[in-house]
């Protein structure tokens, strides 16, 4: 419950808001996500597919087409490259550049005319194997007045047109350099139809977007509204990620709209816990808005040391490129949103119908209903819905016909732990006061700096009182390395690439997923071990031996009752360092013969000195750790 304790002051200054729009979804978890709970695979591979859909009405384009000389008769299409076939029935738009050129050419195979990008001939001209004769070129402002339809409709069913719209992404760095926008499927595509449905009619809010996706990842009854019945009966059903890209694909290909499939190997977004790629879904989603949070975050920055130095630019490089932040998530586990929806008695679909009630105090009256159950959040599953509604309300809404019902949603974990820092004020480990952070170090791994450092940040700048400075919650960040397998990839539970301290310690099969440390120290290049994970250089293996050498000569000058004055090292200065089953680590070990002796630096600590050099590694039995020799020079 630590995120509801910042909540009312997010509530307060309006950071907490309730959309319908596109977000990370992942249909192996069923849920969506935030950027932090993302993995990227650089090897993705995808069905793109380059796509002529048809012009309905040519506006600008008939000008360009009179001076070409082309027949007002002749079928014009627009080339569009996706990567996500799947999307392709949840098409509204074309996306276009107003600036860049295009160009109306002929193409040599079967002399149908295409649109697109001028800068993109020749790649065009190589993707689809065949010459295109440019008939006129024009810039894309000349295509905001034509209309296009539906790819995947057949001749017999007319859909109603299409607009091409302007758009400040698109680019002729790749596909054809106009568009194929989605909203309920990509983030840029939402933002572009909104923002052109706002220009056609200001003073109508735009309606929500229909997404045809549902919560299993499958195409859902809600593409009827999109495509015709006989494309809707074979899509119903099929998973987007799966047997629903090659579904299109054939329906294109019978169509005559398939320009051309390429398969593409390109960097794609994994579900960091499933191993499994993600979508963008619309559906209605929990949002803090970070808009007006970046600038003070950014600056308490400033006040904050980070070891090493550079973190201090990955997290501002983060923040900085975060304007929304969803935090609600659609899991079995986790702590539930505190929020409750009234809905019209005798509603048909309750859900559709609801409400949501949301305020700091709603927020407070929950948890006080949970303060007095031992289960605590637990309860919230357990509880009648109007056991968290304020009296005053719960009076109001029986007044006018109102039922309740207890959001599913939980909290985002990245929310919930990022509001760790309320304990320290809570329970009074230390008084906030201003110049002085609550915590005196955050430490964790590198990925942190979009995870827990930053929402750490986030959530103490965005729960800051009115008149306050805004100040992080941390005074320093200390960043710490990962421990990397064999292929340089993190060791991580999910992937099961894991090394157990035991192994290291004790010894292990050589099918362990990690050679042990006496087998990566030794014969690395015998068949019957593992190439060395841990320590893949020589370099790496000639630290492990110096390091405990300069080491034990340090050791061996102290005297245990005056650590403050030297004494003289004698032949038992190995003992420093005890080992329970092979006694101490031998002084004056000579060099074994044929041992090769590892070339280092000296440690000199006053009179004595210890030459690295003489450093041995020494077998400790059957799976068991070398023991070090070291030579008093």
């Amino acid at each position: 419950m630590a995120g509801w304790g910042a909540e009312p002051l997010f509530l307060c200054t309006g950071l907490i808001v309730s959309h319908n729009r596109p977000t990370l979804y992942s249909p192996s978890s069923r849920t969506a996500l935030a950027e932090a709970e993302l993995e990227y695979k650089e090897d993705h591979k995808s069905r793109s597919v380059y796509v002529a859909f048809p012009v309905a009405q040519a506006g600008g384009l008939e000008g360009e087409m009179a001076k070409a000389g082309v027949a007002e008769r002749e079928k014009i299409s627009l080339a569009v490259w996706t990567t996500t076939a799947w999307t392709l029935p949840s098409n509204v738009a074309i996306a276009v550049s107003e600036t860049m050129d295009y160009t109306l050419a002929r193409l040599s195979t079967d002399r149908s005319l295409l649109v697109f990008a001028s800068a993109r001939l020749e790649a065009l001209e190589e993707i689809l194997g065949a010459t295109l004769t440019p008939l006129s070129t024009f810039p894309g402002s000349t295509l905001l007045q034509t209309t296009f339809t539906s790819p995947l409709s057949s001749t017999d069913h007319v859909h109603s047109p299409r607009p091409l719209i302007p758009a400040s992404y698109v680019t002729a760095t790749t596909g054809t350099g106009l568009v194929h926008t989605a909203p309920a499927h990509g983030v840029e595509d939402f933002e572009a139809w909104r923002a052109y449905q706002s220009a056609l009619d200001p003073f109508t809010p735009p309606a929500d977007v229909v997404c045809a996706v549902d919560g299993f990842g499958k195409i859902s009854d809600a593409v009827a509204g999109m495509v015709e019945p006989q494309v809707r009966d074979r899509l119903v059903g099929k998973e987007v990620l799966g047997d629903a890209t090659g579904e299109v694909i054939d329906i294109l290909t019978e169509r005559g709209t398939l320009l051309r499939e390429v398969l593409v190997e390109h960097k794609f977004p994994y579900d960091w816990r499933t191993k499994k790629p993600v979508i963008f879904r619309a559906s209605n989603q929990w949002f803090a808005n970070l808009e007006n949070v970046k600038e003070d975050a950014v600056a308490a920055i400033n006040a904050v040391e980070f070891h090493p130095p550079r973190g201090r630019q990955t997290l501002e490089m983060f923040v900085r490129g975060r304007s929304e932040w969803c935090i609600s998530r659609q899991r079995a586990w986790g702590v539930p949103l505190p929020i409750v929806y009234s809905y019209p008695k005798g509603a048909a679909d309750p859900v559709a119908a609801s409400t949501p009630h949301l305020t700091p105090a709603s927020v407070d009256h929950i948890v006080s209903v949970l303060d007095r159950h031992a289960s605590g959040t637990d309860y919230w599953w357990e509880g009648p819905a109007e056991e968290f509604v304020e009296p005053t309300e719960l009076e109001r809404s029986r007044a006018e016909g109102r039922e309740w019902r207890k959001g599913l949603d939980t909290m985002d974990v990245w929310f919930d732990s990022g509001c760790s820092w309320t304990l320290l004020r809570e329970e009074g480990v230390r008084p906030e006061a201003e110049g002085r952070p609550l915590a005196d170090v955050y430490l964790e791994g590198s990925d942190q700096h979009r995870g827990w450092f930053q929402s750490s940040l986030l959530t103490k700048i965005s729960a800051t009182a009115e008149g306050e400075k805004a100040q992080a919650p941390y005074g320093t960040v200390i960043t710490h390395g990962m421990v990397l397998d064999e292929k340089g990839r993190k060791m991580s539970k999910s992937l099961g690439n894991v090394l157990s301290p035991f192994t290291v310690i004790n010894g292990g099969k050589v099918s362990d997923p990690v050679a042990p440390l006496d087998r990566q120290l030794s014969a690395n290049n015998r068949a019957d071990t593992l190439r060395s994970q841990l320590l893949p250089e020589p370099q790496a293996a000639a630290r492990v031996r110096d390091r405990p050498a300069a080491g034990l000569g340090r050791l061996g000058r102290l005297d245990a009752r005056r650590p403050d004055r030297p004494r003289d090292p004698g032949p038992d200065v190995g003992r420093a360092a005890q080992d329970p089953q092979h006694g101490p680590l031998h002084a004056r070990q000579p060099p074994r013969p044929g041992r090769r002796a590892v070339r280092a630096g000296r440690a000199r600590t006053g009179r004595t000195l210890y030459d690295a050099r003489a450093v041995r590694v020494r077998p400790g039995g059957e799976g068991g750790l070398q023991r070090i020799c070291v030579q008093q020079g």
